[in-house]
């Protein structure tokens, strides 16, 4: 579910450093510096929900695709757990998300194959409501970036709470695996999207820094930057998706 790094204890060493750009050893204390890093981040975030937005629909709008995708749940899982480990090898394995063009392949990769795995899982809903669920996702994603950009609190040392959040998410999702219950399942999916908004403002104020942030990103964590909020916009989009499939009355 979660995550490529947290910014202070998950990221390859440098990654997250003082915000101040007062700081001679701070490589964002130029301007231009920060901007280019904040350009980079989202042009590749952009094309990782471009490849994954049209790998879903050609799954759900193509009758061949969709029915291999209905018949075939060891392909979507095995894709799934290749996504995942590549996802772990790019956490664990720092240096790799600043190996070009190493990092880009892997990046490349992990994209494809997990947006085969929510393929998977998105033609078992109704279209409609997944077509709802990714403007609803779209239109968050938007007004959070907005808030963390202009919001003067900090978000970027709670890295231990979010941390204890998505731990207690996790144990709450094993508690309504095992003890089935439509409302159970409406709050975890309900507390599970505003923990992944969370998300997308703390990690947002990694990436775009400034004088009032205590931890940033450092430049040549683009790809992590990218992957973080992929990630976080991927999971509050599952979420989001139960919350409306359980709206529209389906078990």
């Amino acid at each position: 579910m979660r995550r490529p790094s947290d910014p202070e204890a998950g990221l390859p060493s440098g990654s997250a450093g003082s915000a101040n750009p007062g700081n001679p050893g701070n490589p964002f204390g130029d301007k231009y510096v920060r901007i280019g890093f904040i350009r980079k981040v989202y042009a590749i975030l952009s094309v990782q929900l471009l490849v994954t937005a049209a790998i879903i629909a050609a799954f759900i709008f193509v009758p061949v695709l969709n029915k291999f995708a209905k018949t075939n749940g060891l392909a979507m899982l095995l894709a799934g757990i290749g996504s995942l480990v590549i996802l772990f090898v790019l956490t664990c394995c720092g240096n790799l998300m600043r190996s070009f063009p190493t990092n880009f392949i892997l990046l490349f990769l992990f994209t494809i194959l997990n947006a085969i795995a929510l393929s998977g899982a998105c033609v078992f809903y109704k279209r409609d409501e997944v077509m709802m669920a990714v403007g609803i996702t779209a239109v968050i994603f938007i007004l959070l970036t907005m808030f963390a950009m202009q919001t003067a609190i900090d978000f970027t040392g709670c890295s231990a709470i979010s941390f204890i959040l998505i731990i207690l998410l996790l144990i709450f999702g094993i508690v309504v695996a095992i003890f089935p219950s439509r409302t159970l399942q409406m709050i975890y999916s309900c507390i599970g999207a505003a923990i992944f908004c969370f998300y997308i403002v703390m990690d947002t104020q990694l990436i775009v820094g400034g004088k009032k942030r205590k931890n940033q990103l450092s430049p040549e964590d683009y790809i992590a930057g990218a992957l973080m909020l992929y990630m976080d916009a991927i999971n509050l989009f599952l979420f989001i998706l139960e919350i409306l499939n359980m709206f529209g009355g389906e078990e």
